[in-house]
């Protein structure tokens, strides 16, 4: 057909428009396909998120995603490790910003907001998947999620032990349970908002309110009160 060349038929149709997967590391081709699990997660909800879908997500073949992943359940079982690593890590970087001998207790909570609030708006989309409302998440996937709050509830009981005053002038004790909880539901709440609305919520509007607005135990410097703070 004037010197036309006719396509070749099996290579016309090879992958049914998929693309054929360039040759990466284990762990390379791992972190892509658990960034596109978590896409779909996000943007569909946990039902949508099938081995099927994550491969048409990256534009692959299935044989390429169970290669990395045998099937879902493993694939979200290492999202989650993942996603909860990322973001106790973001939490204890936040601690440690905030954790300087010469501040008092009215500074510190502030501080350590506001570095907490500042990493979710850099880096949101661990907080996405793990501050997704309750029932989005199977129940063992939920209670991998809980687990990971336990941790961050330790760690700011240790840290209010550490830089506010445990009892009151009368001699009665604060109860450190309940102020925890307090802090640590508002601190979820301002993440939430944060991502629903980055433009109005930002951490520089929400650290000021916790510093200007929010009255806090008073103290000496930081660490006076419950001895040497543990980073």
């Amino acid at each position: 057909m004037d010197g036309a060349t006719t396509p070749s038929p099996k290579r016309a149709s090879r992958g049914n428009g998929r693309r054929r997967a360039p040759r990466r590391p284990p762990h390379e081709r791992r972190d892509e396909v658990l960034d596109a699990a978590m896409r779909l997660i996000v943007r569909d909800g946990y039902r949508a998120a099938t081995m099927t879908a994550v491969a048409r997500e990256l534009g692959l073949t299935k044989p390429v995603i169970y290669a990395v992943f045998p099937n879902f359940k493993e694939l979200g079982d290492a999202l989650i490790e993942r996603e909860q690593l990322r973001c106790l890590a973001q939490i204890r970087d936040a601690l440690t910003a905030a954790v300087r001998p010469e501040l008092s207790p009215a500074e510190v909570m502030p501080i350590a907001l506001g570095a907490f609030l500042r990493s979710v708006a850099e880096r949101p989309e661990p907080w996405r998947l793990v501050l997704m409302p309750s029932g989005a998440l199977p129940s063992d996937l939920a209670r991998r999620v809980r687990d990971g709050r336990r941790w961050a509830v330790e760690g700011c009981t240790r840290l209010c032990e550490q830089a506010l005053p445990t009892e009151r002038p009368d001699g009665t004790k604060v109860d450190v349970e309940a102020l925890v909880e307090a802090l640590i539901a508002s601190t979820e709440r301002y993440a939430q908002l944060l991502l629903a609305d980055p433009g109005r919520w930002t951490p520089e509007r929400l650290e000021a309110f916790a510093a200007h607005d929010m009255v806090w135990p008073t103290g000496g410097p930081f660490g006076v009160a419950g001895g040497p703070v543990q980073a």
